[in-house]
């Protein structure tokens, strides 16, 4: 799957020492109009830009079927760029409700619906709760270096971002472009500890089950007043990511 960006550049003309042009080529302005998959985009919010969307060669995925675990590439375009799309997360601890931003985000958000819907969510454990970033973390067949992932990796689709409780976002390590399939949710204000690493994409917002997330954060505390990060002190499965037509 390529990784190149349509990125914005200047280029200059020099002719007999005199500068003639400068051309700059940036990204449609986020105003309400415009296509997240062909232009930069920057949002009103200081220093966060969406980049375009890119997508794999993988086939889509059919709900319903045998779940699917491992994939040779991710997946083509699956979704309609800009249709709202709520995924709904049934958990052990209650059910989850986010608002899917299929218009910025959209290489992103097909990604994560291609998995969901291919059934590789389901089942999986909540392996990690941190309290001092307030972070609910999934997303992964095992909770270790060891762990496969989807088969690939995507591309980051923006930078910059801020996190104010409630977002849902791809997990990635320190390299950029590693994210697969894990995710998390942030819950409170304490999420803006992430504000100053700002790379992990928000793709989603929770609408409904908050209280959800904040009572599985609350599960973090194995010894009273613990801030350590880990998995909650009992098992918390996903047992299905549904996606439906926002609304």
């Amino acid at each position: 799957m390529s990784k190149q960006r349509n990125q914005a550049f200047i280029r200059f003309a020099i002719i007999g020492g005199a500068v003639i042009a400068a051309f700059v080529l940036i990204g449609v302005l986020l105003t309400g109009g415009g296509d997240s998959t062909d232009d930069d985009v920057t949002d009103s919010r200081v220093n966060l830009t969406f980049l375009p969307s890119d997508y794999g060669t993988g086939d889509c995925a059919q709900p319903g079927g045998t779940p699917v675990t491992s994939f040779d590439d991710a997946p083509q375009l699956c979704i309609e760029p800009g249709e709202p799309l709520d995924a709904v997360f049934a958990t052990s601890e209650g059910e989850i409700r986010v608002e899917l931003d299929t218009f910025r985000t959209t290489g992103t958000v097909n990604n994560f619906v291609n998995l969901a819907q291919s059934g590789y969510y389901d089942g999986l454990e909540v392996f990690r709760t941190d309290p001092v970033a307030a972070v609910v973390e999934s997303g992964a067949l095992l909770n270790s270096p060891d762990d496969p992932g989807p088969g690939y990796t995507i591309p980051d689709e923006g930078f910059g971002f801020s996190y104010d409780g409630g977002e849902l976002a791809m997990s990635r390590t320190n390299e950029p472009d590693s994210g697969g399939s894990r995710f998390f949710f942030t819950v409170n204000e304490n999420a803006d500890a992430l504000n100053g690493q700002g790379d992990f994409v928000v793709f989603g917002e929770v609408t409904d089950g908050i209280d959800v997330l904040g009572a599985i954060l609350a599960l973090h505390e194995a010894d009273p007043g613990s801030i350590s990060s880990g998995a909650p002190r009992r098992t918390v499965v996903i047992d299905t990511v549904t996606i439906e037509p926002a609304g």
